[in-house]
């Protein structure tokens, strides 16, 4: 269902999609209402010991967060914070509440958290983790049993019952969102005027190949008054298990890509910088489960082009590595770098807390 939305809204001009684009705009606009009756009956009711810093965007599709909620987690955890990460574990299949540290939830199946939460147990073993469908609830449960010094808040944008000392907004710099139309129409998950509640506006994946110039000019002089800084998405080495091989070293031979993430156009692109001989690439719905016909599909594509790696992303490879495919599994790394004005981000961020 996924893959024919983003047909749908990506070929607008096609009247072929005229039909269906009608559908989604009736429904767009009981969205729409339903965001104002939201905002109408809106208050923050829920508020932490510990200051707490949310991380989130205002598109559907990936813009980031889960990478940068893992830097933030490192950094504090590197200055002696005792670090609590929330998140509802989107994709997941339970609905159960589910808390403790990052070494007991990376031992946990992903159908039960959730992949971007093993994502980061995995590499936050250190900090301590509560996932639920309500993410105040989430925050309340670390605040009381953990008493946390710093919670982080993984997708919190949206979640305005709970009160956050530091908005961060994620902004994809290759998505122009003044272009874009209320979801589901687009991928908007809000109008673009909820960008006023942010206090930091986080441009991202600035060194892709398709990075709209115009949309970054635009951010940075509309909204003077927030604090902004650019990131870039940085990907040096391929990883397996404890092999790990720098990328100029493979960039020459036949590589077989498989992913389910959001922006999977702009991972597309990107691919064609890192990769000089890509055979196939196969795109999966985001949050992708990997049932057996998902298995027996790439099984049948590495039979058939008989590729010298197979690569996807940590985000799918927590998911399938312990599959048998016949051939080893890497994902890739992936590291982020502010520019010159954010260098000094984190530290802001901290002695934003502790005011």
């Amino acid at each position: 269902m996924e893959n024919i939305w983003l047909t749908i809204i990506n070929h607008k001009g096609n009247p072929l999609s005229w039909p269906f684009l009608a559908v989604l705009w009736v429904v767009s606009l009981f969205y729409r209402l339903g965001l104002r009756w939201r905002e109408a009956r809106l208050s923050v009711a829920v508020k932490t010991r510990a200051p707490l810093i949310s991380v989130g965007n205002i598109t559907v599709g990936g813009a980031g967060k889960t990478p940068l909620v893992i830097a933030l987690g490192k950094y504090f955890l590197s200055s002696n914070y005792r670090v609590g990460i929330v998140s509802s574990g989107y994709g997941r299949e339970s609905r159960e509440d589910i808390i403790g540290s990052g070494v007991e939830i990376q031992k946990m199946k992903f159908e039960a958290i959730g992949d971007e939460v093993l994502m980061m147990a995995e590499s936050l073993p250190e900090a301590y983790f509560a996932v639920s469908v309500s993410k105040s609830h989430a925050a309340k449960m670390l605040d009381d049993k953990f008493e946390p010094q710093i919670i982080i808040v993984d997708d919190g944008f949206q979640h305005r019952k709970l009160y956050r000392d530091c908005n961060l907004l994620l902004l994809d710099a290759a998505r122009d969102l003044r272009r874009e139309n209320l979801f589901p129409l687009g991928r908007l998950r809000e109008p673009l005027k909820a960008i006023k509640r942010a206090d930091w506006i986080i441009l991202t994946k600035v060194n892709s190949p398709n990075k709209d110039e115009d949309f970054c000019r635009w951010a940075n002089a509309v909204l003077p008054e927030k604090k902004a800084v650019q990131v870039r998405y940085l990907n040096d080495n391929l990883i397996s298990g404890t092999e790990e091989i720098e990328l100029r070293e493979v960039n020459k031979r036949k590589i077989y890509f498989f992913a389910g993430v959001g922006a999977f156009d702009v991972l597309e692109k990107y691919l064609a910088e890192c990769f000089n001989d890509i055979l196939k690439i196969r795109q999966f719905p985001d949050h992708c489960r990997y049932d057996s016909t998902d298995q027996n599909r790439i099984r049948k594509d590495i039979a058939l082009y008989r590729p010298d790696y197979v690569v996807t992303t940590y985000k799918d490879y927590v998911k399938v590595r312990g599959f048998d495919f016949g051939r080893r599994i890497y994902y890739l790394d992936l590291r982020l770098r502010f520019d010159t004005a954010g260098m000094d981000f984190f530290g802001q961020l901290e002695s934003t807390i502790k005011r």
